[in-house]
């Protein structure tokens, strides 16, 4: 009967010690994106977030935008 219970334990273990930011209520609330093409081939983008950082001091976010596109 005590090995019933065994897998439940440890369970609760696990919930007890796991991080508190696994719980962090971040939020992206609206995401909107404006491209325009120009027929020299070029783009531009215009992306406005809208990001709840929740309880925490942040300074923003991180974006990888590449510039150039080698199809092979």
């Amino acid at each position: 009967m005590k090995i019933k219970y065994l897998p439940i334990a440890a369970l609760l273990m696990v919930w007890c010690f796991l991080p508190v930011r696994v719980f962090a209520a971040e939020i992206i609330g609206d995401f909107s994106v404006k491209v325009e093409l120009s027929e020299n081939r070029t783009a531009r983008f215009v992306e406005q977030i809208e990001y709840d950082f929740g309880d925490e001091d942040r300074h923003g976010i991180f974006r990888y935008i590449p510039t150039s596109y080698n199809r092979h």
